[in-house]
């Protein structure tokens, strides 16, 4: 809950130390691999973004609508509109 408020108040850096301690204790919470994905990219790091956090999360949970459409946003803002259009798919 600490990391949905520090991205709610636009506290990038901090919400990801605290979804990275979520994933620690918890590697199969979808929700914070998800949430520390939308702090990358919110901080504009879509590498970060998109790959090694709502990747994995997708191997992991790979009917998981969310992540699909966060990855998407992420191609979409890379300007790598193929790859958006597939996870919008």
């Amino acid at each position: 809950m600490r990391g949905g408020a520090w991205l709610d108040k636009k506290e990038p850096d901090k919400a990801i130390s605290d979804f990275d301690a979520c994933i620690r204790l918890n590697p199969n919470d979808s929700t914070s691999f998800n949430n520390r994905g939308v702090a990358w990219r919110d901080k504009k790091d879509y590498v970060q973004g998109d790959c090694p956090t709502t990747a994995r999360l997708i191997r992991i949970f790979p009917k998981n609508v969310v992540a699909h459409v966060n990855r998407g946003v992420a191609w979409r803002l890379k300007n790598e509109y193929d790859k958006a259009i597939l996870d919008y798919d």
